[in-house]
């Protein structure tokens, strides 16, 4: 806006300068060094360590951007990829275990612990852990933002949606979505056998 009031589209002149100086202002500072200390803690931690706990197939792609807990109790399939923002929490004796070719998108959120939620003295932050496994079948896909839930099995080919909360269980070869998620769909059939797939098909070519 001009100084008369109005709105223009030329551009703010960029005063260099006072650019820089806001940045070496806040980069030579206690409080800097201190966030910058604590970020990579918190990476060494909850990536570095636990990567090297996780039980693979094969050599595993997991984004330097995942988050990981309790590493020994995270099994990863064969062509399973942990993707850019993902959240893997498995429990101290609850696992999440991926099966082979599963797809997942930015952003997951699989949570193999719960804290308590019993109304009484204590706060719910300070109530003990509930642990249940959580189980990822072969070829499947979670969508961006989806959050997978303690306890939740999902079967073979199941596709879950973008921002879908999941629950419970979901069924082979399941499309479902929303909060809490529901089916919503079925996977269509291949017209043809592909290689490797074993399932039965009547005399159309349908199972």
């Amino acid at each position: 806006m001009s100084r008369d009031g109005t709105y223009t589209s030329e551009p703010r002149e960029p005063d260099l300068g006072r650019d820089v100086r806001w940045v070496l202002g806040g980069m030579f500072t206690f409080t800097t060094a201190k966030c910058l200390l604590r970020l990579f803690g918190r990476y060494i931690n909850e990536h570095v360590n636990q990567r090297r706990k996780i039980h693979t197939k094969e050599a595993p792609w997991i984004h330097e951007t995942a988050s990981l807990r309790n590493g020994q109790n995270i099994y990863l399939g064969d062509n399973s990829r942990i993707n850019h923002l993902c959240c893997v929490w498995a429990g101290q004796k609850a696992r999440v275990v991926f099966g082979d070719n599963v797809l997942m998108g930015p952003g997951c959120k699989l949570f193999a612990t719960n804290h308590g939620t019993e109304v009484g003295l204590l706060p719910m932050n300070k109530q003990p852990f509930t642990e249940q496994d959580i189980q990822v079948g072969d070829d499947v896909w979670l969508g961006a933002n989806c959050v997978i839930t303690a306890g939740v099995t999902i079967g073979d080919g199941a596709i879950v949606a973008a921002g879908a909360v999941v629950t419970k269980d979901v069924p082979a070869h399941a499309i479902v979505g929303g909060v809490p998620a529901k089916v919503i769909g079925q996977r269509p059939r291949a017209r043809c056998q592909v290689p490797g797939d074993t399932a039965p098909r009547n005399s159309e070519g349908s199972r």
